[in-house]
């Protein structure tokens, strides 16, 4: 699911900048955030994109393809508890891949 309408995504220091982002209104008028796992891939981008290095933000997306993670990620309020989960989510799943 491509969520940038607009625009190039630029890599800097790490970072991801991504302009033309559609807004959560235009992507559920479209028929889009049904699933819980396509509302958890967007709260990924939306929390975590502008802050986060884009391999990390795009492991996250794998990570919420299971339907039980997303839910849980879903219920958990924005904030540090929530971060330190994912986190430790993306931990667990590079080391199962042996890429830590």
């Amino acid at each position: 699911m491509v969520v940038a309408e607009r625009g190039e995504e630029e890599a800097k220091e790490g970072r991801v900048a991504v302009e033309g982002w559609k807004v959560r209104e235009q992507l559920e008028k479209e028929g889009l955030l049904r699933t819980p796992v396509e509302r958890a891939v967007f709260e990924v981008q939306e929390s975590y994109a502008a802050s986060w290095p884009a391999r990390d933000v795009v492991d996250a997306f794998e990570l919420m393809l299971d339907a039980g993670k997303a839910d849980l990620f879903l219920v958990m309020e924005p904030g540090e508890l929530r971060d330190l989960w994912l986190k430790k989510q993306l931990r667990q799943m590079h080391r199962a891949a042996g890429k830590h």
